[in-house]
């Protein structure tokens, strides 16, 4: 797969691709032309970047957990302490979501129509 393919494929610019190579996060070999050409590897190494952007984990934390597997407890504590945070915001989400949930009862049941008084 080439670069505009991987592009597509996961909805990020050239750019970003280009940038997590040069950061030292993919290397694809090129062909004789010198056209990047990414392989399954590439491909489980870009989902992987991605999901872990998603996170909030910094670019050196995926270096790690990426490349430096001979570091396993390093690599562990990068999860565990991700997950946590995680955890957290996620719990903030549920109590955020739950309080919607009750303005919009609140609103569907008092608000009746679009010119009442109470709203």
């Amino acid at each position: 797969m080439q670069i505009k393919q991987v592009s597509e494929k996961f909805n990020i610019s050239i750019h970003t691709i280009r940038f997590y190579e040069k950061e030292g996060l993919l290397n694809a070999p090129r062909n004789e032309r010198g056209i990047r050409i990414f392989d399954d590897t590439q491909l489980r190494i870009i989902e992987d970047i991605l999901h872990f952007k998603k996170v909030g984990m910094s670019l050196t934390d995926i270096k790690q957990i990426l490349y430096e597997v001979k570091e396993k407890q390093k690599v562990i504590e990068i999860l565990l302490f991700t997950k946590r945070e995680l955890d957290v915001k996620l719990a903030e989400l549920i109590s955020t979501r739950k309080y919607l949930d009750c303005k919009l009862n609140w609103y569907n049941e008092n608000c009746k129509t679009k010119d009442d008084e109470i709203c």
